[in-house]
């Protein structure tokens, strides 16, 4: 995502600081749970920006792997 087709005018609507969370969830038509364990991005836009590109990475949940807060 660039961000290339935000309206720059609304962002004076904006007072402090931007947030930033991104989460991932995995999903099957046979089944209701989440199948994936995903790291996130939950934090100032600045700091996301300035970690460009974020690599958010994956496992099944059953390898229990711990995921990561980014960025």
């Amino acid at each position: 995502m660039t961000g290339t087709q935000v309206n720059t005018d609304l962002l004076e609507w904006i007072e402090g600081d931007i947030g930033v969370n991104v989460n991932v969830f995995s999903g099957r038509l046979s089944s209701l749970d989440n199948w994936l364990s995903c790291d996130f991005i939950d934090g100032e836009l600045v700091d996301v920006r300035s970690s460009s590109p974020v690599h958010l990475h994956c496992a099944l949940i059953d390898e229990d792997r711990e995921p990561l807060l980014k960025p």
